[in-house]
């Protein structure tokens, strides 16, 4: 009876210490990622981060704002080159001064870009471009969608930086050079413009996009950069991983005066 005791008062031992230690994680766990799994769509992601909706295990409390907005973090997040306690602060610095901001995240706002790596083909040839869109509002009113910009054409081969051309006295022929250029090597053309022209990657997209040879296949891996907030740039993403079932969380975060946020655009439309 004794042993049996000791055997019982050993296993309650082992557990309290099990659940004092679980405790102890948790609440050195200071960014609460608890929540994240559960943001299904762009649209609740939003209206979580402007306090027009919480998640239920949140207590509707004085750090209901605060608390919804860190949940949204991605445990995977980018910390930027930061050590895990200087990025917190950051965290919590952008959760006080989000909380602080009277405007609210729009996702027609201009400040708002949606990133979409994509998979094309023409003419049977595969490659991959990046597409750039934003909300705009049409003449008549109405909203839309609209391509703003793509990047990646210079990586899939269909123009380079070396600038080939005609023969300098062609000009006596009429020019009969652009007739292979035009005819028999395609791919060349966009290298004879002028050096002080650069290549509008949007334009060679469109121009490809004319021929009866050229397919979207797919689009990928979407992500959306928000810029209205003061003093930030931060970047959300639908997780990949099967335990996340989808769900969208804040993947990147930068502190980002206004002249860091126009390189941040410039970054974004590969413009540097």
């Amino acid at each position: 009876m004794a042993m049996v005791k000791y055997l019982t008062m050993c296993l309650l031992f082992m557990f309290s210490t099990c659940c004092s230690y679980g405790q102890v994680v948790t609440s050195k766990n200071t960014l609460n990622f608890l929540f994240a799994r559960n943001v299904k769509s762009v649209d609740e992601l939003i209206s979580r981060f402007n306090g027009a909706e919480t998640h239920p295990d949140i207590p509707m409390d004085s750090l209901s704002r605060r608390d919804n907005i860190l949940a949204l973090f991605s445990p995977d997040i980018d910390t930027n080159g930061l050590k895990k306690d200087e990025f917190e602060r950051v965290v919590y610095e952008f959760a006080a001064d989000a909380e602080k901001w009277p405007g609210k995240l729009d996702i027609a706002s201009e400040n708002v870009f949606v990133e979409m790596p994509c998979s094309f083909k023409f003419a049977d040839r595969p490659f991959d471009a990046t597409l750039l869109l934003r909300r705009e509002n049409t003449e008549r009113g109405s909203s839309r969608w609209a391509i703003a910009g793509v990047k990646g054409l210079r990586k899939s081969g269909f123009y380079s930086d070396r600038f080939s051309g005609i023969s300098p006295v062609d000009h006596e022929l009429e020019f009969v050079g652009l007739s292979e250029q035009f005819n028999n090597n395609k791919k060349q053309i966009p290298n004879i413009i002028s050096h002080s022209r650069n290549i509008d990657e949007l334009s060679l997209l469109l121009g490809l996009a004319q021929s009866r040879d050229f397919k979207l296949v797919g689009c990928r891996n979407i992500s959306v950069h928000f810029l209205d907030v003061p003093g930030y740039v931060f970047s959300i993403r639908q997780s990949l991983k099967e335990d996340d079932l989808g769900s969208w969380m804040i993947v990147y975060l930068e502190k980002a005066g206004d002249f860091n946020k126009l390189e941040y655009i410039n970054r974004l439309f590969g413009l540097e």
